[in-house]
């Protein structure tokens, strides 16, 4: 790993690796830009004092997904299972990238999570939604989301492997380290996949 270290004035960061060695002078913005560097990150590098410019890094050096890093919140994507999620603000679609920049998953998704295990939730036919007016276009609108659509896991080749049920309680969570398929379950209690 290559860890985040601050220039004199703390106003960017680079990286060195756990020996102290300088692998990135200091360049990036402190607060949108991850302080551990595995093998690919997010990064919004200073150009100038009013610009910045995101997109993804590589260890070797290479950057790619130029300004269509995904953000969520004020926290980039981070990359896992071998694949960073990117988004495509032309069309407003996310897909995902290897540690190459190649893309292997296409931008057609409303959303997704982060992979796992090599599988990954994903949201297809929503409908972008104001929560603030309860509407689908709303001038100065700051909490945009999705609305409707269909949530479904794929695995690594993109191909759908099952929809998740609708619920109305979103604060569940699948525990992909615990995935089993074809499990007797109470119907009662769980959702069988």
């Amino acid at each position: 790993n290559w860890y985040a270290y601050y220039n004199t004035d703390s106003t960017k960061i680079g990286y060195r690796d756990a020996k102290g060695n300088v692998k990135i002078e200091p360049k990036f913005n402190p607060f949108a830009t991850e302080q551990i560097f595995k093998e690919v990150i997010a990064v919004s590098e200073i150009i100038s004092e009013n610009k910045h410019q995101s997109y993804y890094l590589n260890k070797k050096g290479k950057k790619f997904g130029i300004d269509s890093t995904y953000l969520f919140d004020f926290e980039y994507a981070t990359f896992n299972d071998g694949k960073i999620k990117f988004h495509d603000y032309k069309t407003d679609r996310v897909g995902f990238f290897d540690a190459n920049g190649k893309v292997i998953i296409p931008a057609i998704y409303n959303d997704a999570g982060d992979f796992r295990e090599g599988i990954v939730r994903v949201l297809i036919g929503a409908k972008r939604w104001c929560y603030d007016t309860n509407s689908e276009k709303s001038e100065n609108c700051e909490h945009y989301g999705w609305k409707d659509g269909r949530n479904i896991m794929i695995n690594n080749k993109n191909e759908e492997l099952f929809e998740i049920p609708e619920k109305k309680d979103y604060s569940y969570t699948l525990d992909y380290s615990k995935f089993k398929v074809n499990e007797k379950t109470d119907p009662d209690i769980y959702t069988s996949y």
